[in-house]
């Protein structure tokens, strides 16, 4: 089986023509895939990770093994599973590196410590868009995209008892799901890192479709 994931507007980008392009290739391919193939979930509603993250999984299977594609998304959960909270990943004890931290003169600034201080609560995180900064409430996290090695005011915001900084590549990583510190070399440039984590695909998601690819298989298996 053979498992896609990207952002839910490739179903309907360009009119359709864009999934209908997918969908095509696949079978071209060699497999099973239709629509009822695909699985839309938000990484706050299946796991226990505050990011407010919509993906989209496309699950195909090969009819080199299949005579159908046994693939059923699993169910929807019935209310939210984010049991972590922001403040859980996000760490204001201690000091960040002084490169995290807005300058003064910094262009965004004023911008930023005024849409800090109109907001619900100073421990929300905030996202520099093209012409505001929005605040991301409910205690979630805004989703976390590759553009975050573009530059750092694509990361998200915080403020703590030192002043104004991006989140961390350590914090990025744990609202992303991964676990651990030894996630990429020790020479890697901060922007790359930022890149790929905002590039990946949550672990936590990933499992629960790859085991729910096992358990069709298994049961496509029982009715041979």
């Amino acid at each position: 089986m053979l498992i896609l994931e990207n952002v839910p507007h490739l179903m309907y980008g360009g009119g359709g023509t864009w999934f209908e392009q997918v969908r095509r290739s696949l079978r071209l391919a060699g497999y099973w895939f239709r629509e009822s193939s695909c699985w839309v979930a938000n990484v706050k509603d299946y796991t226990s990770i505050p990011q407010d993250r919509e993906r989209l999984f496309l699950v195909a299977a090969s009819r080199k093994h299949f005579s159908y594609n046994p693939f059923v998304p699993p169910e929807e959960p019935s209310g939210g599973n984010a049991t972590r909270t922001i403040t859980d990943i996000v760490d204001r004890s201690s000091p960040s590196a002084e490169e995290d931290y807005l300058p003064q003169d910094n262009q965004y600034r004023l911008m930023i410590e005024e849409a800090m201080a109109a907001g619900e609560s100073q421990e929300n995180l905030y996202q520099l868009r093209r012409s505001y900064v929005r605040e991301k409430r409910n205690g979630l996290c805004p989703t976390l995209t590759a553009n975050m090695g573009i530059g750092g005011h694509n990361i998200p915001f915080v403020r703590d008892a030192w002043g104004i900084r991006r989140l961390r590549v350590s914090e990025v990583a744990s609202l992303q799901g991964f676990v651990g510190t030894d996630l990429f070399p020790a020479n890697m440039p901060q922007h790359e890192r930022y890149r790929l984590i905002g590039n990946a695909a949550c672990p936590a998601l990933v499992e629960i479709v790859a085991n729910q690819c096992i358990r069709a298989m298994d049961d496509s298996h029982g009715e041979d």
